[in-house]
């Protein structure tokens, strides 16, 4: 009884992994697509985390800066300088 469990949820869990690759790889290409579509609807996401205290965090766990979608302006959200590179910021951010 036991291992039949444990088999269905090994199952379920291979299942969930395959099903969200191919959720991120399906964004994924809509962003390439849509690049413009994607960063204003990312930045609206962004913003209705932080009105609800939530904060978004990057691999390094600092906090995020903020672009304005529209006019590419460093809003900056716990970040030390508005100019620092992608390299000092750390990659994989959110």
């Amino acid at each position: 009884m036991e291992n039949k469990r444990l088999m269905a949820a090994a199952k379920y869990a291979v299942w969930q992994r395959n099903y969200r690759r191919a959720r991120e790889r399906a964004l994924t290409r809509l962003a390439q697509a849509y690049p413009n579509e994607y960063k204003i609807y990312l930045e609206e996401e962004k913003e209705n985390d932080y009105t609800q205290g939530k904060t978004w965090i990057d691999l390094d766990g600092n906090t995020t800066s903020s672009m304005d979608a529209n006019t590419g302006a460093n809003t900056d959200r716990g970040r030390d300088t508005p100019h620092q590179t992608r390299n000092q910021q750390g990659a994989g951010e959110l």
